[in-house]
């Protein structure tokens, strides 16, 4: 166990992506899941597709101000 490995960009980044996933599920799952009930294959691979790419929207949002944040300083032309 490594306990400095909190203030790591990989630990923040991660808890950060889990956190905001919950967190918009939580609050749409019941959404999702009625629009669910009762369709046919195509509507529910469209949900599917719908659901992953919400899941990825959700992920690389919650991330971006750490990945600005750890990384922006190693970029070139960065303004502080």
């Amino acid at each position: 166990i490594a306990p400095e490995s909190l203030v790591g960009a990989s630990f923040q980044m991660s808890f950060a992506a889990v956190v905001a996933l919950i967190a918009v599920f939580e609050t749409t799952g019941d959404r999702l899941m009625a629009l669910r009930a009762d369709s046919g294959l195509v509507r529910r691979m469209l949900l599917h597709l719908a659901g992953l790419s919400l899941a990825s929207l959700v992920a690389t949002l919650a991330t971006a101000p750490f990945t600005i944040f750890h990384s922006a300083p190693a970029l070139p032309g960065f303004l502080p």
